[in-house]
This record gives C-alpha cells, structure tokens and sequence, in this order.
C-alpha cells in the first residue's frame, strides 16, 4: 500500500518538476541568464501560492484520512467540499493581486530597483503569463492527494507526463516559432496546468471516488478543522517564504556577479528536482499514518513509519550519489560561461550529499503532523525552513561570499536530523535503539501487545486455524463464552467472505490482514484486504429486502455487532467492528 502510495506521488511530483527544470533550461540556453534569474527570484512569489494551496490541501488530507479511519464518509465529503470551495476562492484572489498589483508581489519576492534593476521587466512579464495558471495549478494540489486514496494513483503520472509534454512544446513555440520571449514560457505553463488538471478530473467524472461533493453536513467546525490540521504546513510554508525573501536580499548582496545567482537558480531547481523524493514518501506517510493512529493501529503505524523512512533515506542516498557524479555534465547543459558552470557544480554537490537528510527530516515532521504533535512539528519546521538556513546563510555568505550561502542550505539539513537524534536521545535517556523510539506515541497507544492479535490469511484453509486463535484470545482476556464463540464466527465469516468472493486486482494482495483489540471489555475487529471495492454495509443497505442463501453470514454479522465501518482508501478494503461485553450479553 505505502510503495504504491509513495511511487505514485513521486512520479507525480517528479514529472511536473522535470517540465519546470526544462523551462529554466530553455530559458537560460535562449534568452539569456538574465531571464533565467528573473524567473528563480520570483521563487517566493510561487512559494506563497503553495503555500496557500498546501495548507488548504493538507489541513483537508488529513483531516478526511481521519474521518475515513473512523469509518465517518459523509463527514469525509463534507470536509473535502469545503476545501474544494476556499481554493477556487483562494486562487481568484491571487489572480487579482497578479493583474492589478504585479509589482507589489515582485518586491514581495525580495527584488529591488536598485539592484539588478534590468530583471524587473522580466519578472513582470513572467507573472503576467503565470497568472492565468493559478486556479489549475491549486486545484492539482488539492486533488492529487485525494486520487492516491482512492486508489486511482496511476492516474498521476499520466497527468503530470501530459503537463510535461505540454509544456515543453508550449516553451519551444513560445520561442524559436512565436518569438513571445518570457511571457509565451509563462503562459506554455499555465495551459499545461489546465491540460493537466482536465486528466485529473476524468477520475471524478467517472464517478469512481470515494469523495462525493456535498455540503450537506457542512458546519464552522470544519474550517477549524482543517486550519488546525493544516497550520504546521503553514508555519513551514510561511517560514520558507521568509528564508528565500532574505536569502534572495543575501544573496544579492554579497554575490559578485549574475553567475552566482544563476548558479542557486540550478541548485534551486535541481532541489526541486530531488525533492520530489521526500515530497513524494512525506505525502503517502502523513497520509496513511492518519488513517492508522485514528484507528489506533500500532503494529500498522509502527510498520509503516519504519518502512517509509528506510525507503526514502536508501532512495534519496542513491539519487545523492547519481547526482554528484552527473553535476559536471549538468552545470554545463545549463551554462557555457566558466565561472556560472564551476559555482553551479558546487552548488549541485552541496544539495546531492544532503538529500537522504532532507527526506529523513521532512518525513519525519509529516508523520508527527499525521498523529497531531502539531507544536513539535512547529518548532521543528521553523528551525528547518527558517532560522537555521537563515542563520547559516548570513553566517557563511559573510565568511565565504557565494558559496557561502550554496553551501548552507546542505549543512543546516544536516545540522537539523543531528538535533533532532539530540532530542530522540534525551526522551529516551539513551541513545534511540528502534524506530518505535522516533515515533513520540501518547501512553497506551493502541493498547498493550498483550491486547492485539495480528494476522494474515491467504486461503480458505487458513480461516479455521485463524477463528480458532480468535476463540482462544478472547478466552485468555477473560470473556464469557458466548461473547469467544461470537468473535470467532465474526472472524470466520468475514475472513471467508474476503477469500472465497473477493476478486483480486491485477497486481494486489489477494488475502486479508487481520487485528482483533480488546480494550477493557470493548473488543474490534479489523479486516483488511486489497481485492475490489467492497462496501458489506451499503450492500445490506440496497438488498435489505432480498432473499439470498448465499449471503446469510454478512448480514448475520452486520446484524448483530454493535457499530460496524467502512472505507476504501489507498485500494484497500478496511472494515471495523465494534461490539462491547453488554452488547453481547443482549444478544
């Protein structure tokens, strides 16, 4: 679940960002430097608009991964209505700031007059043919997420492949045919966001998602909901803002020439890049752990965090090494001119050695925003967007100008996990020995190990022997038994059900994980499965009035436990039932 996850988001992230990559070096190779760096100091400008978009995006991923993990889907629909509605508001708010207040939102990028005053015409064209990309653009932000939980994640890649095509040929028109200069590789942008976001919005109009457009049970709360679930986001996108606003002025300050400020604009966009790495595993991790903590599932939630992280920090070490070998080859596809190409090939190697850092630490501060450690995750994503980059920047490009300010991006990644295993070691008053040690879980998470049964099925053969350690666990933890005999042929007949009916897909898991908890005397049961779609309660809701042989055990079971859940996120089937020691003694 999590690599499919992961990959899809990845991909995603990588295609959109290999078309940007090409755009500067379209840029660089046929107007110039000085349009390519006009383009890069507008970098806080477009920080700002994700910034917006990801809070909004974020707060309402986590927020319906939530109520999908309490089985609540018209609170889930709710949730993702509203978010839907304050990004196309918010977008239209920035268009208008773009058309009637272009040079505020130039000098908000950190660009004075004074200094290097031949770039502002440059940046205002830009904008000009950028804005009309914004709505596309915020709409993809928020969708994406929602497509990976619905299990419609192969979609992503086609769709930033075709922003990619798109905008690729659009730059090459714009230039060598239409002679539109900078303003035609704004606009090639914006209609390969419209392009991309009419692929995404087939998944809807095939009406196969899990989210449904609907205010029916919309209330105030839900606002509240997702700007709190959203605000570490915020904080960090702010905090980012606020680092290239004054790593921007720094770095005009101290540099000699425009060779230097072209040489970030690669570091920038090859970070971009690589970053799509730890975008990509971060999402899929906050995601899924949300859905986990919110059913307190701690065997789930412990094998997820340790394999995402082992994942992505094996990844981004392998990309780190492929990219310090290649930084010559690629500073020289950008620039022809020596001392552009000798600042970029540093540049390049300071970013590659502190990728499998960045992902480690930025998987880390989305896997606390999933369980709700929003303070820590604050403090963390202020030092790391903010203060230690800021710091180190004014700190080096004083001691040794512009590569100074390179290189501090790279050493304060690295500085931010060494503070961060400080932190690790002084909650455990040692040094941290598992991954269970990073995970910063409220007392009695999940109940004791004692408390939880775990296991998986793959054929028939093997639902006997699982209804039988599902009989003998209920009697070790002191039930009646009545209430063993009834968990156990809830066990059997929901297990059998997934294997004997259940058609798996083409490439997923045929059997069904299993967890049966046991909290004082209130018991659940949870199975998970990767077959087709199959909601057992909307099922007993449309054949209420049937007579099938075939289906006496679904709705025996669905009649006689107490609550019972259901939601489909990430291609799985998940079902919780709910029953407590009264509830069995009334049957």
């Amino acid at each position: 679940m999590f690599l499919f996850t992961a990959l899809a988001l990845i991909l995603t992230e990588l295609a959109g960002v290999i078309s940007t990559i090409i755009d500067g070096m379209i840029t660089s190779r046929h107007l110039g430097e000085d349009a390519y760096s006009a383009i890069s100091l507008l970098g806080p400008f477009v920080s700002i608009l994700l910034l917006i978009a990801g809070f909004i995006s974020t707060g309402s991923q986590i927020v319906c991964s939530r109520n999908l993990g309490k089985g609540e889907q018209k609170e889930a629909d709710a949730v993702f209505s509203v978010s839907l509605i304050i990004t196309i508001l918010a977008s239209a708010v920035l268009v208008i700031l773009c058309i009637f207040a272009p040079r505020f939102l130039i000098s908000v990028s950190g660009v004075s007059m004074n200094k290097e005053p031949e770039l502002y015409p440059l940046m205002d064209c830009y904008l000009y043919g950028y804005l009309f990309g914004i709505p596309a653009l915020m709409l993809i932000q928020l969708l994406s997420p929602v497509i990976v939980m619905d299990g419609s994640g192969k979609l992503l890649p086609v769709s930033s492949i075709v922003l990619c095509v798109v905008n690729v040929t659009g730059d090459l028109l714009s230039v060598l045919v239409l002679k539109a200069r900078i303003f035609g590789i704004a606009l090639s942008t914006s209609i390969a966001s419209y392009a991309q976001l009419i692929v995404i919005l087939t998944h809807f109009i095939r009406n196969k998602g899990t989210f449904r457009l609907s205010l029916r049970f919309f209330s105030l709360s839900h606002l509240r909901e997702i700007a709190r679930a959203g605000s570490p986001s915020l904080v960090r996108k702010i905090a980012s803002v606020l680092r290239d606003l004054i790593v921007n002025r720094v770095n005009l300050v101290i540099a000699l020439s425009i060779a230097a400020i072209a040489a970030k604009a690669v570091q920038n966009d090859l970070n971009l890049l690589m970053f799509c790495i730890a975008t990509g595993v971060s999402r899929a991790l906050l995601t899924m752990c949300t859905v986990y903590y919110s059913a307190e599932d701690l065997q789930g939630l412990k094998q997820l965090f340790s394999y995402a992280m082992k994942f992505g920090i094996i990844v981004s070490g392998i990309a780190g090494a492929v990219l310090i070998v290649a930084a010559p080859w690629i500073a020289r596809f950008y620039y022809s001119n020596p001392e552009a190409v000798s600042m970029s090939i540093f540049s390049i190697i300071c970013m590659a050695v502190s990728l499998a850092f960045d992902t480690a630490s930025v998987s880390f501060q989305n896997y606390l925003q999933g369980i709700q450690h929003r303070k820590f995750v604050n403090i963390l994503g202020i030092a790391e967007r903010f203060a230690i980059p800021v710091a180190l920047a004014l700190l080096l490009g004083n001691l040794f100008g512009s590569r100074g300010i390179l290189a501090s991006s790279a050493i304060g990644k690295m500085l931010l996990v060494l503070i961060i295993f400080l932190i690790v070691c002084r909650k455990c008053r040692g040094i941290p020995k598992r991954w269970e040690d990073y995970m910063f879980l409220p007392e009695g998470f999940g109940g004791g190990e004692s408390n939880n049964m775990y296991d998986r099925i793959d054929t028939i053969d093997e639902v006997a022997p699982l209804s039988q350690k599902a009989y003998l666990f209920c009697k070790d933890h002191g039930f009646e038994e009545r209430t063993a005999k009834l968990i156990s042929l809830f066990t059997e007949e929901m297990a059998s059900d997934v294997i004997l009916h259940g058609r798996k897909r083409r490439f997923g898991a045929y059997g069904v994980d299993y967890r049966l908890a046991i909290n004082d005397d209130k018991i659940s049961i949870t199975f998970r499965d990767m077959c087709e779609a199959f909601d057992p309660v909307k099922w007993r809701e449309l054949h209420s009035n049937e007579e099938m042989p075939d289906s006496v055990g679904i709705r025996m079971v669905l009649g006689l436990v107490k609550d019972v859940r259901y939601f489909n996120a990430f291609r799985s089937n998940n079902l919780i039932l709910y029953l407590d020691g009264e509830t069995v003694k009334d049957l």
